[in-house]
């Protein structure tokens, strides 16, 4: 009996530990095609070193389907990309820009899901960003 109890507890800490260790590793990404990296995770290129880690959001995106918006509005996606804090927008305008260029690499916000909800405010947790980097 004490040896299924200890079996037990050895079982039920490697699965915690198997949950959380995969939540904190990086994701794997590729040159040119689109990844989406989730709120408090991180994307690495194996190929080149490159990591692009999603640290925040600033959200003021008209996305409630019960208003009517004059603008759409702008998230602000902020990331650290290799050791420099850049902010990435959804507006895609001048003052609003969407993808930088660090290094020899282009990295675009192509989305910031959810792009619509009824929820307000929206739990951090549950934003997901596409970029795309290319070289």
């Amino acid at each position: 009996m004490r040896t299924l109890v200890i079996l037990f507890m050895s079982l039920s800490m490697l699965a915690c530990y198997s949950a959380t260790s995969t939540e904190t590793e990086p994701l794997l990404g590729k040159i040119g095609e689109n990844i989406d990296i989730p709120h408090g995770r991180s994307v690495l290129f194996s190929d080149n070193g490159l990591e692009i880690h999603f640290l925040d959001v600033d959200d003021s995106r008209c996305i409630r389907p019960d208003i009517q918006c004059v603008w759409f509005g702008n998230a602000a996606v902020q990331f650290r990309i290799g050791g420099e804090v850049v902010n990435l927008n959804t507006a895609a305008a001048p003052s609003y820009p969407s993808e930088i260029v660090i290094g020899d690499f282009t990295i675009m916000l192509l989305a910031l899901a959810p792009h619509e909800t009824d929820i307000w405010p929206i739990d951090k947790k549950h934003y997901i960003a596409t970029i795309q980097v290319n070289k």
